[in-house]
This record gives structure tokens, sequence and C-alpha cells, in this order.
């Protein structure tokens, strides 16, 4: 069985910049488009378990930095899911009416200063990426608003 749309993934990812690792996780997925970045998705289109492919993704090489992505939230907005905010904890938070991940950046007596800007803007990633299992999708999995992952690091 190939990689295709509408087969649940199951897949090994590595992702390097500058020699240094930056994520290693084993992904399971919904496999379709926006399920992974565009250069991913295309690279993993047709794959067999047990390959494994190697390739550069500069998607985020031109993007900058964007200053609306900023924002001074209060903190009692974390603190109805019962978490003790710290800087770099990572975070779900509306965004201009969107959820977003967001990095806090600063800890403030009653506000945070959170970044919603992607952690890895500018630089060029190396994904290597190693098929591990193709199934069809039970029920349950293409009734998730039809995006379906789960995510284990590894590393």
């Amino acid at each position: 069985m190939k990689v295709e749309d509408n087969k649940i993934v199951t897949f090994e990812q590595e992702i390097r910049s500058e020699g240094k690792l930056l994520a290693h996780w084993l992904r399971t997925l919904l496999f379709k488009p926006g399920c992974v970045g565009e250069q991913t998705y295309q690279t993993m289109l047709g794959l067999d378990i047990g390959q494994n492919v190697t390739f550069k993704d500069d998607s985020l090489v031109g993007v900058t930095h964007n200053p609306n992505l900023i924002q001074e939230i209060p903190i009692s907005q974390l603190n109805t899911q019962s978490i003790e905010p710290f800087v770099g904890l990572c975070i779900n938070t509306d965004i201009n009416g969107a959820v977003c991940q967001a990095v806090i950046r600063e800890v403030k007596s009653d506000t945070l200063l959170i970044d919603a800007n992607h952690t890895w803007l500018g630089k060029l990633l190396i994904n290597s990426i190693t098929i591990k299992d193709i199934r069809e999708p039970t029920k349950s999995e293409t009734e998730c608003d039809g995006f379906f992952s789960t995510r284990e690091f590894i590393s």
C-alpha cells in the first residue's frame, strides 16, 4: 500500500536545521492536503511502508516575523486550564479569531506576552521521514472534522 489521500499513515520524522535536531517524533495522521506542510505532503505521496526519504524544506526560509502575532493576554485566560505559566511554555490560544499555538515569552503579574510566530521561521529544514504503516481509516478517524493526528515525541 502506498501513501495516498485518506489513508492513515504512521511515520517517523526527524527535523534538523544547521545540524541541530529540532524535532523527532512518531506521527499518525489522516493523510490529505493540509495535514502536513506542502513540501512534506508532496514528498510523502506514493511512498511505501519501510521507505525512507530525506529532503530540504525551504517553506519557512523567506517567512518573516509577524509583529501582529505577538500579543499580551490576561493571565486569567490561561488559568482557566489550571496551568502555571512559564517562559517557553507552548499554549493553544485565540489570535485574531483563529486558534493557534503560541509560546509564552514573558510572564507579568496579570498578563502574558505570547508569540504565535512559528519557532522555525527563516530556517532551512532538513526532514528525514520513514513510513512505518499505512492503512484504511476507521469510522471514528474520518469523523474528526476531517483531521485525525497523533504525535509521540521520541527525542
